[in-house]
């Protein structure tokens, strides 16, 4: 399937404009992300930080008790929010998921969500687009 990267990269003609970081794992950390997420997104003029669940949390019969994203990534937004904030920049939640969310702090906060639910193939383009 075509990546959310990938989809931004077609869709932006001059790729010297467009830099990713990945930030923390979908329900794991990954060691030096949450610096290195922050660092991207103060360069940027809008920030886009992909959040979201695995698709493996919603469905049938996949209840759970806590309905938020999951902690890792609430950190990961937090510490990209404190920094873009310092810098003056817009920041947009991308949000994937297959059921309603309760969202709090720097996502519920953010300038704009997009909620992508759970796409097909070409999920890269269709946000681009």
């Amino acid at each position: 399937g075509v990546t959310l990267m990938e989809g931004l990269r077609g869709a932006v003609h001059n790729q010297s404009l467009l830099r990713a970081s990945k930030g923390s794992g979908a329900d794991e950390e990954i060691k030096g992300g949450l610096k290195k997420a922050a660092a991207v997104a103060t360069w940027a003029d809008v920030v886009i930080l992909a959040l979201g669940e695995r698709s493996l949390h919603s469905g049938e019969a996949r209840s759970r008790t806590e309905i938020t994203i999951p902690e890792v990534q609430q950190n990961l937004a937090e510490t990209v929010a404190k920094a873009v904030r310092k810098v003056g920049k817009p920041m947009i939640i991308l949000l994937k998921n297959g059921r309603a969310l309760e969202l709090r702090g720097a996502v519920k906060d953010a300038g704009a969500i997009m909620v992508t639910w759970f796409l097909g193939k070409q999920t890269g383009h269709a946000i681009a687009d």
